[in-house]
């Protein structure tokens, strides 16, 4: 019998099988405390166009997402806006969210205040290591959702 997995299908079999698999317990705020990069936009490498316009390109070119249970955590988005086909610039900057997060199974929830009334909640799956988020802030210049894949954890 021959198997019509493809790589990609295990790779994704692996992840199931790291979050269901163990001893019974799931995994806690303290298991994920650390520092992960990030690995993928929407399941490709960095960098990658998350939006445009007729003028302008906008590509989350990096990023970081920092989990911490004593102190804020953070989410870092690395952008760069490119408006050379129209002759315009190229800029470069940083989204950085402030925030907490909570876990509920295998999905972690990132919470930042952009007011008293009015908080943004980033969802995802925890497997293997690392933390896939689905991002949409339409006030930030980031349309979505967007898929971004973090990890490996590295301690702080």
């Amino acid at each position: 019998m021959t198997s019509s997995l493809r790589p990609g299908h295990l790779l994704r079999a692996a992840f199931v099988l790291g979050i269901t698999s163990g001893c019974g317990s799931s995994l806690g705020p303290t298991d994920l405390v650390g520092r992960y990069t990030l690995a993928r936009v929407n399941e490709a490498p960095p960098p990658q166009v998350v939006g445009a316009t007729i003028s302008c390109d906008l590509l989350l070119t990096g990023g970081r997402l920092e989990l911490r249970t004593s102190d804020w955590s953070a989410l870092t988005l690395d952008q760069r806006q490119d408006c050379s086909r129209v002759g315009g610039p190229t800029s470069v900057t940083s989204l950085l969210y402030l925030g907490t997060f909570h876990v509920t199974g295998s999905t972690l929830t990132f919470e930042t205040l952009r007011s008293i009334d009015d908080t943004l909640r980033f969802a995802g799956q925890i497997a293997l290591g690392g933390v896939t988020l689905s991002v949409s802030d339409v006030v930030r210049g980031l349309p979505g959702p967007i898929a971004l894949q973090f990890g490996p954890r590295q301690p702080l």
